[in-house]
C-alpha cells in the first residue's frame, strides 16, 4: 500500500487519480476553500506511553499521537520536545497568505491526508501558462505538508500533482533539488516560524512572474546561425589538442541539439526559447548505453550535473535579450 490511504483518511483532488479510492473525491474544479478546512479538521492528542511491569503501570517517557474520534493511534511515539499543533494553524496562514484577495490566480489542486491522518497536505496551484509560440503549458505548484511522527513540516515549490504519498515524495523531491524546499521542526518554536515560512514562499509568485517575463523575451528574440553556433560552443567546448574520440562526442552532442532546433517542435522556429528548449529535450534524451547509464541520466537530469548545464544554458540566452 504505497499510497498510504488508510481507512480513516480523507482527500479531494481536481481531476482524477490513478488509485481509485474511495476516500479521495475526484473533483472537475477547483477544491473548496470549505472543502479544505472539513478534510483538515479532525481532532488529534498527545498521549503518554506506558509499560506495565508486574502489575505496575509506568509513563515509558514517550508520547503517541491519537485520533480520538476515530479511536485511532496514527503515531505510536513521539519524543519529548515534540509539539502538537491542529492542522488548523497551517491551513489558517495559507489561506491568509496564498487564497485571500488572488482568487482567479491561485487554486488548491488537492488536499488530503494519508496514514490514518498522520500527514496533512495541500497542494496548490500556483500558475498555468505557456510562452508565446509554445503550444505546451507549464505548471507550478506549491506544497505544504505536516507529517507528523516522520520529520518536519514542509513547504516547496515543484509541478507534480499530489494525489498520494508516492506523488508527495516526488513533489518533495523536486523541491528539493530546486532549492525550494523548507521545513519546520515540530517543537514549540513552530508556531512562530510557520508564519514567516508561508511570506517566503508566497514571494515565489513574484519570482514565477519574472521568470515568465524572461522566457517571453526568447520566445521574442530570433537567432541568427552564428549566434547559435556561438551558443553550442559555449556548451559543448572543444579544446584544440582533444582526442578524436573527444571530437566526435563534442560533434554529436552539437548535432543533436542543432537537429532538435531545426526539425519539428511544438514551438515558434529560429527564436531562443526554441534553441533553450532544443537544448534540455537533447538533455533530456540522451540515449545510455546501459541500465546503469539510464539511472545515472535519470538522476543528472533531476539533481545533478545535467540540470546545472540547463541553467547555464537559460543564462547563456538570456545574454542575448
Amino acid at each position: 500500500m504505497a499510497h498510504l490511504i488508510m481507512e480513516h483518511d480523507r482527500g479531494a483532488v481536481f481531476g482524477t487519480t490513478w488509485h481509485k479510492l474511495a476516500q479521495y473525491e475526484q473533483l472537475n474544479d477547483f477544491v473548496t476553500r470549505e472543502k479544505m478546512w472539513e478534510i483538515s479538521d479532525y481532532p488529534m492528542e498527545l498521549v503518554p506511553n506506558v509499560i506495565i511491569l508486574d502489575g505496575k503501570t509506568i509513563e515509558s517517557g514517550s508520547r503517541a499521537i491519537v485520533r480520538p474520534d476515530v479511536k485511532t493511534v496514527i503515531v505510536p511515539a513521539v519524543g519529548d520536545d515534540f509539539y502538537l499543533e491542529n492542522n488548523s494553524y497551517l491551513v489558517h496562514h495559507i489561506e491568509e497568505n496564498f487564497l485571500d484577495g488572488l482568487e482567479g490566480k491561485i487554486g488548491i489542486e488537492s488536499v488530503g491526508t494519508l496514514r490514518n491522518g498522520a500527514t496533512f497536505f495541500i497542494n496548490l496551484k500556483v500558475r498555468e501558462f505557456a510562452v508565446t509560440g509554445d503550444k505546451s503549458k507549464s505548471v507550478s505548484n506549491l506544497m505544504f505538508v505536516n507529517p507528523l511522527g516522520q520529520g518536519s513540516y514542509k513547504c516547496g515549490a515543484h509541478n507534480v500533482r499530489i494525489v498520494c504519498n508516492n506523488t508527495l515524495r516526488a513533489a518533495e523531491a523536486q523541491a528539493r533539488a530546486n532549492g525550494s524546499l523548507f521545513k519546520i521542526r515540530h517543537t514549540k518554536g513552530a508556531a512562530e516560524r510557520i508564519p514567516n515560512v508561508i511570506e517566503q514562499m508566497a514571494e515565489f509568485q513574484l519570482g514565477l512572474d519574472l521568470h515568465i517575463e524572461k522566457l517571453e523575451r526568447l520566445a521574442r528574440r530570433q537567432v541568427v546561425s552564428s549566434e547559435v553556433q556561438a551558443f553550442l560552443e559555449t556548451m559543448y567546448p572543444l579544446e584544440e589538442k582533444a582526442s578524436n574520440i573527444k571530437k566526435i562526442n563534442v560533434w554529436e552532442l552539437r548535432s543533436d541539439v542543432l537537429g532538435q532546433f531545426e526539425g519539428d517542435q511544438d514551438l515558434a522556429g529560429g527564436t531562443a526559447y526554441a534553441l533553450l528548449n532544443a537544448f534540455t529535450y537533447a538533455v533530456d534524451h540522451r540515449k545510455p548505453s546501459t541500465k546503469a547509464d539510464q539511472a545515472q541520466v535519470t538522476w543528472d537530469n533531476l539533481f545533478g550535473m545535467q540540470s546545472v548545464s540547463k541553467e547555464k544554458a537559460f543564462e547563456s540566452l538570456m545574454q542575448l535579450v
